[in-house]
Formats: C-alpha cells, structure tokens, sequence
C-alpha cells in the first residue's frame, strides 16, 4: 500500500508539471511579442518624429544631436549636427573634394568628379552600404549665405529610388558646426524604416571628415593652404 501511495503521487507531480508547461510557453510568447511590438514602436517613432527646430551651439557642447527634418514637400531627412574644434575652412575643403572620398569616407568605394553645368559639379560613386552595393551619380551644387557653407547633392542616375542631402558647415570662431543631411529612399523599405536604419550610422561619416583634417595637416601640409 504504501509503495502505491508513493507511485500516484509521483505520477500527479508529473501531470501537474505538464499542465503547466503550455502555460509557461504562452505567456512567453506574449512577452516576445510585446517586446517586439515596443521595438519596431521605436523604430517607427525614431524614424518618423519630425523635429525641424534649430538645434543650438550650447546644445551641441554636450555632444551630436541627430533630428529627422522635413525635405522638400514629400519627404523627411536625417539629420546629424556636431561641433568640431575645428576651423571651418578646412572641414569645407574636406566636404567639397569629394574626388578623394573613396580614400577616408566610410562606404564609398570609388568616386570620380567632373565639372557639371552652371558651376556645378558631377560625381560618380560605388557606394558599399551594409544591405547592398550602389551606382550614383550625383549632381552637385556649392552654396553660401553669411558664416553657413552648403554642399547639396541630387542623384542624378542610380539605383536607390531617392538620394538627395548635404554638407552644411557654419563658422563659429575657431570652432565650427559640421552637419550632415541625407534623404534617401529604398526599393521596399519604408521611409521611417531607412531613416532609423542612417540614424545609428551617420556618426561615422562625421567623425572620418573630423579625423581627415587632422590626418592631411600631418601628411600633406599643404593641402589646406
């Protein structure tokens, strides 16, 4: 008797243990998906909040501010602004010899430039981004109003369905404001979700540019003059 008191309770533990199991992987599965929801909630948040105010030098100190702002009357922008201890000349040099960017920039493969019609300029680029390799061609335009500098670019030819941005450089002092803009569209990807995906990249380019001066002061002390 005993022996069979002690085999039905074993067999009862057992029984419970399994009822409980498609519990446990249902409430897991819960929790995947809440997590995921939140996730792609931020994606979309991130990549789709228009913030089109004027981001300060104060607010800079404290280190890059990236804004998705508005672009033409269709589209939205990614936007990276950050202040460089720099002098503004030599990161305006820098962006707008774009014929050397195949040498420090991130993702650009080769890159040729031309003269282009009314003062403008032509560049031709392999670019190696992290989901797929593109041929561009860009049409380039230089700018300048007061202490800001722009150089604004039009995909004229290429395989991404919208490419249009800029460099933007601002004197301030000895110091300077380097912002980098960027519209771009994806075949099949929507625009909040290519917004996101530049948003945790852009950095990169900033800081080559910042790390490209410094470099060409040591090994070619002439460039700049």
């Amino acid at each position: 008797m005993p022996e069979s008191s002690t085999g039905d309770s074993s067999q009862r533990g057992m029984g419970s243990d399994k009822s409980r199991r498609p519990g446990f992987k249902r409430r897991l599965f819960l929790g995947l998906c809440t997590l995921g929801a939140l996730v792609l909630a931020h994606m979309w948040y991130s990549g789709s909040h228009v913030d089109n105010r004027a981001v300060t030098i104060s607010e800079l100190k404290s280190g890059s501010v990236t804004q998705i702002i508005s672009w033409d009357r269709d589209n939205t922008a990614v936007q990276l602004s950050q202040l460089a201890n720099l002098p503004a000349d030599d990161l305006w040099r820098v962006v707008t010899d774009q014929g050397r960017f195949d040498e420090f920039m991130p993702y650009v493969r080769t890159t040729t430039v031309s003269e282009g019609p009314g003062g403008t300029f032509i560049e031709k680029q392999v670019l190696d981004l992290p989901y797929a390799s593109y041929d561009v061609e860009l049409g380039i335009s230089l700018s300048e109003k007061g202490n800001v500098r722009t150089a604004r670019w039009e995909q004229r030819k290429g395989t991404l369905l919208f490419n249009q941005g800029a460099w933007v450089v601002e004197s301030h002092g000895d110091r300077s404001l380097l912002r980098y803009q960027v519209a771009a569209h994806l075949s099949g990807v929507p625009q909040w979700a290519s917004n996101y995906a530049m948003t945790r990249r852009l950095g990169r380019l900033l800081d080559a540019v910042e790390k490209r001066v410094r470099d060409l002061r040591q090994s070619e002390p002439g460039y700049f003059k």
